[in-house]
């Protein structure tokens, strides 16, 4: 997974990529005009396969620490950015034997005013969370039970019931269903109440957003085998209305989705990657729990879209679609004409055999125009396309993120506290945390590798203050390790 974001606070956006071939992190600091630093790899333990890092001030001294969601290795890894823009990784928190955590989420669940980490583990189909104390350290995982053999995929955090308690939604991806889980406010959840998303749906993907409009918020969740689109409309009271399923094709089976007003009509719409037919397709929305067919746009055979993002790639001030091509090792624009319409796909290749797995953009060179970042799981870099102003891109440039690395998650934010965005990677293959440091310009720094252990094959990684000490911190979560791991920024 990759990630871009502004990680040191200089106003450079960063990259940061998972490797978990490498078992590290990689972090690429950005120069702001187009170019970045060397890769920087933090170990995340060796086999610790690194696929998703989340980000959050942990220790509460202003600067974003990491978490990495270390699958193999079954554990949470913390990484505290340092004063000298290095991270430490302090903790690892085991998630139990065997539990494959997937994803982590950041938020308050206690109401204590410190940071929280909830993961979904997928082999022991819970959730578990770790209440922080502010200080950069957790206690020992609870978890809740999502429901029998329901291996959770996804999840996310919201507030379902307003009683401005954080609630949690699971994709459970064997028993087909939704599961909501109702934050008491104290850190503890109530019994989980599951919601049907078809059988053999195999939901895959979530997100919550309040896409009707009436201040209460939904789940729209992403079903694989059923090729659907299915929204539980929330009611404001944590029950939710479930909708009727929209059909993204014929045997498309979404991967990814996004939500956003593609034809400027001021009603949201649903975005989506069809791995398997090869298309994006677009839901319209005409109106309260309606849906049309889908719009779809051919991204070429065998090119296998699995992760798509909506912005104004372009600044004319209408959204345009990007996609990672998994099969066809490339980059597709779709540029959007303002009227839900879009042109045909512009491809932009990268090496071959590389096998893109995440897309996401940003200012890297500091021209208000969006680039596009992109990690390569297969030949273990990302990849940078800067972007003209008149909608097309420079040549690619790579960053390598380690031998073996296979690069998956990133988070951004400013480790070493200069106002420039660092880059914080997941390495599932060589079980570490990378660190890349912005230098403001585009560039970064050469990589910091955060070794989390033999086989821990690290997932997800956030970065938040733990310790209320100004500087930012890494929370892991691996894969193999059954625990969580702190990366504790010291001074």
């Amino acid at each position: 997974m990759l990630s871009v974001r502004d990680l040191n606070n200089d106003n450079q956006m960063d990259i940061i990529v998972a490797n978990p071939g490498n078992d590290n992190i990689g972090v690429y600091y950005g120069y702001g005009n187009g170019s970045f630093a060397n890769m920087i790899a933090y170990p995340t333990g060796n086999g610790s396969d690194p696929r998703v890092m989340a980000f959050g001030d942990f220790n509460n001294d202003n600067l974003t620490d990491m978490v990495s969601v270390n699958a193999i290795t079954n554990s949470i890894g913390i990484l505290l950015r340092q004063n000298d823009g290095s991270f430490l990784l302090t903790n690892t928190f085991s998630t139990g034997v065997p539990s494959k955590p997937q994803a982590a989420t950041i938020d308050d669940f206690d109401n204590d005013g410190q940071l929280d980490i909830v993961v979904c583990n997928s082999q022991s189909s819970t959730i578990g969370i770790f209440l922080g104390y502010g200080n950069g350290s957790f206690q020992n995982q609870v978890t809740y039970s999502t429901g029998t053999q329901a291996n959770p995929e996804w999840l996310a955090s919201g507030d379902f019931n307003n009683d401005n308690r954080s609630d949690v939604a699971v994709a459970n991806y064997f028993t087909n269903t939704i599961g909501i889980l109702l934050g008491l406010g104290n850190g503890s959840f109530d019994t989980v109440t599951a919601y049907s998303s078809g059988d053999g749906s195999t939901p895959v993907c979530l997100t919550i957003i309040d896409i009707t409009n009436d201040n209460f918020l939904d789940v729209v969740v992403a079903n694989f085998a059923a090729s659907s689109i299915i929204i539980l409309y929330g009611l404001g009271d944590g029950t939710f209305l479930l909708g009727k399923p929209y059909s993204t094709g014929i045997q498309s089976s979404p991967q990814s989705l996004a939500i956003a007003d593609m034809n400027n009509d001021g009603q949201l719409d649903i975005i989506v990657a069809n791995f398997q037919s090869n298309t994006i397709g677009i839901l319209y929305a005409f109106g309260y729990e309606l849906f049309g067919s889908p719009t779809k746009y051919l991204t070429n055979d065998g090119s296998q879209p699995n992760s798509v993002a909506v912005t104004d790639i372009n600044n004319d001030g209408s959204l345009d679609i990007l996609v990672a091509n998994y099969g066809t090792d490339s980059i597709g624009i779709f540029l959007g004409y303002n009227n839900g319409k879009f042109n045909t796909m512009i491809t932009y290749s990268l090496e071959v055999g590389s096998k893109p797995f995440f897309i996401n953009v940003g200012h890297f060179d500091n021209d208000n125009i969006s680039d596009i970042v992109v990690s390569n799981s297969e030949t273990d870099n990302i990849a940078i396309l800067s972007h003209y102003n008149n909608g097309t891109f420079t040549t690619i440039t790579n960053y390598s993120t380690g031998t073996r690395s296979r690069p998956y998650t990133i988070a951004i934010g400013d480790l070493n506290n200069d106002n420039q965005l660092d880059l914080a990677i997941t390495n599932s293959g060589t079980n570490n945390i990378l660190l890349l440091y912005g230098c403001g310009n585009g560039t970064f720094t050469d990589a910091t590798s955060y070794p989390l252990g033999y086989d821990y094959l690290p997932y997800s990684l956030a970065i938040t203050n733990l310790n209320q000490d100004k500087w930012m911190d890494i929370v892991i979560a691996s894969y193999n390790a059954d625990h969580i791991q702190t990366l504790v920024k010291m001074c």
